[in-house]
C-alpha cells in the first residue's frame, strides 16, 4: 500500500452501485483508482485535493483513506464551477497519460493558490498559457493556421489558442499585440472582461 499520497480529483465514474472509478492527478502520475462503496464515506467531487492511500494487490487498485484537503475559495460555487470545468478538460487530455513529470500538479497546486484572491477565469487562463508554453504549444501569432496568410493587427483565436484572421474562423477579432503579450506573460491584467469571456469560451473546446 502506497501512503501519503495527494493530488486531484479530475474524474470520477459510477462503476456500480455506489463504487466509483476515480482518476486522481499526482506530481508523478495519473491514477486510476477504484473507490468501493463511495457513497458510504466522505464525500468527493471533481476538483478536490485529497489526501489518499493507494492500495495495491490483486488487479485493481483501490483508493482508500480520503482526505478532502479544502479550500475557503470552494464555498464560492461560480469559482467551484469553473475550477471543475477546467480540471474536466485536463483530465480528458491526459487520461492517457500514465507517468508525468510534476508540471501538472505544481501548476494546479499554483492555481488553487491564486483562486483565493485573484479572479477564477483570469487565473485559469493564466496558467493555461503556461501549460500551452510547456508543452511547446505556445505558437507565435504571424501566420493564419487555416490559410497561412500573414495576420494583421486583429486576430481571432482557435483551440490551443493558435491564430487565424477573423474571417477565416468566423471568430471575433481581439488585438493581436494583446494576446500576444498575455501568451508571453501569462498575464490578463492587460485584458477586459470581455476579451477574458472570449478567451474563456475558446478554452472550453478543449485543452
Amino acid at each position: 500500500m502506497e501512503r501519503g499520497l495527494q493530488g486531484y480529483v479530475l474524474d470520477i465514474n459510477v462503476a456500480r452501485d455506489e463504487d466509483l472509478w476515480v482518476g486522481v492527478l499526482t506530481s508523478s502520475k495519473m491514477a486510476r483508482l477504484y473507490r468501493f462503496y463511495g457513497a458510504r464515506h466522505s464525500v468527493i467531487q471533481i476538483g478536490h485535493k485529497i489526501d489518499f492511500e493507494e492500495e495495491q494487490g490483486g488487479a485493481i487498485p483501490r483508493l482508500r483513506s480520503v482526505m478532502h484537503l479544502g479550500f475557503v475559495w470552494e464555498r464560492d460555487n461560480h469559482r467551484r464551477y469553473w475550477w471543475q470545468q477546467y480540471l474536466r478538460l485536463l483530465y480528458r487530455h491526459l487520461r492517457d497519460v500514465e507517468e508525468m513529470e510534476g508540471f501538472y500538479y505544481a501548476l494546479l497546486d499554483q492555481v488553487s493558490r491564486r483562486l483565493e484572491r485573484q479572479d477564477a477565469k483570469r487565473a485559469i487562463l493564466e496558467s493555461h498559457a503556461a501549460l500551452l508554453e510547456y508543452e511547446g504549444r505556445s505558437h507565435g501569432l504571424e501566420r493564419c493556421f487555416l490559410c497561412e496568410g500573414e495576420l494583421g493587427d486583429e486576430v481571432a483565436l482557435a483551440r490551443g489558442f493558435i491564430g487565424a484572421h477573423p474571417e477565416c474562423v468566423y471568430g471575433r477579432g481581439i488585438e493581436r499585440a494583446r494576446i500576444e503579450w498575455f501568451l508571453r506573460e501569462k498575464n490578463s491584467t492587460h485584458l477586459s472582461d470581455l476579451e477574458v469571456e472570449e478567451l474563456w469560451k475558446i478554452l472550453l473546446q478543449g485543452i
